[in-house]
């Protein structure tokens, strides 16, 4: 189903494209047609004016306003405003060019030209194909940035209580199920850990667990029944632990944890999960339900009240222990377990755990470690869409080549007349390279000022680290290859004019 709605969209977008040039070109007059090279009128519509300055205001102004409103509010929570921002400054600084370009062409100049003013004059001639290509380029730039800005970590943030990690050190998971509590003197007595001083600063959250399919994104299938924890809300409240995306209606916003201890109505259990795993591994969102059966046989609805941000219980479904043991009362131990302990102990501790309790088969990955797993799945992608978008961009500069050829081939009477008056090679070769360059330069320009609008909540995290070499590597690709399919075929098309092309002009 995806391939046939890619090649719809494909056989769509081409045909409409054909039928709005079709209709523009048909549009045009007779004399223009037929001519060589297209004439543009000096007197650019009023109406075509106002509606061009009104863009204008509009984009930079709602841009400004999203801006200034995410940046004096919560940050983390506008960060979807600032995408929408970056495009409105795209939009914005298109319209501003195509201004500049129709200034230029209906002002006069009684100096002569600066070898910059000509080349802007020579841009603003084919506007429609000038703004296309500083289009093209600067959505290539802004994909670039914005996705390579998207890739998800945690550096410097780890510890904190609202990150991915709860500020937990470690996740311990256990073939065999541990039945008492090791934040007791009983707890630590039953399993050797008593006279170890290292445990006095250690604290153990245990979990009841509920085994279901996994629904992390380390398993590329869509699941139905992903493994169920009980959690104690009370910690995690107290802790103000994790961070959400997305919350219920009926969900307290300031002490979400809480929720999890309520009782809604018909007997649904309100319940927690990753906002990856509720949106694409279970194709579900906030406000869905999921049926389990309990102990007893009877089905029993738990609703998706919340999305938690980018965490280690990824691929889990959390709801409060009371609930959990009400339905499976029979689950009398605990098989997995979050461990806190000062981070120059945790390597002390690994060794103690894995020692003392080596009958229960344990096995204890970093906090940092699994979180760090989950995210390359993700980066992964992200990695590859910046290539695929990069390598697009690239192909797309040699349309750039392409449209140079064609402009000289329209100009070719202009430019044979510059050679019959005393223009050196040399001279018409600076103006088309400086004509074109200047496109490739506001395409790459703002492309860039608009992605960094875009990450601007990437920016002022603490947890931001971009590879920004491969990115400024990979614009820096794109505006070399634009360069060079600006220079060669310009220097090759300038040996091809003879005296004929003249008799047309």
């Amino acid at each position: 189903s995806t391939l046939f709605t890619g090649i719809l969209s494909g056989i769509i977008i081409a045909t409409t494209t054909i039928f709005l040039i079709t209709r523009s070109k048909s549009k045009e007059p007779v004399k223009v047609m037929i001519s060589k090279s297209p004439s543009l009128p000096i007197n650019y519509p009023e109406k075509k004016y106002l509606m061009n300055t009104l863009i204008i205001i509009f984009a930079f102004g709602l841009a400004s306003a999203l801006v200034v409103y995410s940046l004096f509010g919560d940050v983390d929570q506008n960060a979807g405003l600032f995408l929408p921002a970056g495009g409105l400054f795209l939009l914005g600084g298109i319209a501003s060019i195509f201004r500049i370009m129709v200034k230029g062409q209906q002002h006069f100049h009684t100096l002569p030209l600066s070898w910059f003013q000509l080349s802007l004059k020579n841009a603003g001639r084919n506007r429609a194909g000038s703004i296309s290509t500083i289009a093209l380029l600067a959505l290539g730039t802004f994909t670039i940035m914005i996705t390579g800005a998207n890739q998800q970590t945690f550096y410097g943030v780890s510890n904190d209580r609202s990150s991915g990690t709860g500020g937990f050190s470690m996740w311990v998971e256990n073939a065999v199920p541990i039945i008492y509590d090791l934040n007791t003197h009983t707890g630590k007595e039953k399993y050797g850990l008593e006279d170890d001083p290292v445990f006095e600063n250690v604290k153990f959250l245990q979990f009841h667990s509920l085994e279901g399919d996994d629904a992390s994104c380390l398993n590329l299938n869509q699941v139905d029944r992903p493994r169920v924890l009980g959690v104690d809300a009370k910690i995690f409240d107290a802790n103000k632990s994790f961070s959400f995306a997305s919350l219920h209606k009926s969900i307290d916003a300031s002490r979400p944890w809480l929720s999890l201890d309520k009782k809604f109505e018909s007997g649904v259990i309100p319940a927690f999960a990753d906002q990856t795993v509720i949106t694409w591994g279970l194709m579900k969102k906030v406000g869905d339900t999921l049926t389990y059966l309990n102990e007893q046989g009877n089905p029993i609805k738990l609703l998706l009240a919340g999305g938690l941000k980018n965490s280690i219980f990824q691929g889990n479904i959390l709801i409060a222990d009371s609930i959990f043991m009400a339905n499976y009362p029979s689950a009398g131990g605990t098989e997995i377990m979050l461990v806190e302990t000062p981070a120059d102990e945790a390597g002390k501790v690994t060794n103690i755990l894995e020692e003392r309790l080596t009958d229960y088969g344990l096995e204890i990955t970093s906090t940092k470690t699994r979180l760090a797993t989950f995210n390359s799945v993700t980066n992964t992608y992200l990695s590859v869409f910046m290539i695929l978008g990069g390598l697009g961009v690239l192909i797309g500069t040699i349309g750039l080549g392409i449209v140079l050829l064609r402009n000289i081939m329209e100009r070719k009477a202009e430019l044979a007349l510059l050679l019959a008056i005393g223009f050196r090679k040399t001279e018409i070769l600076k103006t088309i390279f400086l004509e074109n360059f200047i496109l490739l330069l506001a395409g790459n320009t703002l492309g860039f000022f608009a992605a960094l609008i875009g990450i601007l909540p990437s920016l002022l995290s603490p947890a931001f680290a971009m590879n920004t070499r491969f990115i400024i590597l990979l614009i820096l690709m794109v505006f070399i290859s634009g360069l060079l399919w600006i220079y060669f075929p310009a220097r090759q098309s300038l040996k091809r004019f003879s005296i004929k092309d003249l008799h047309e002009e």
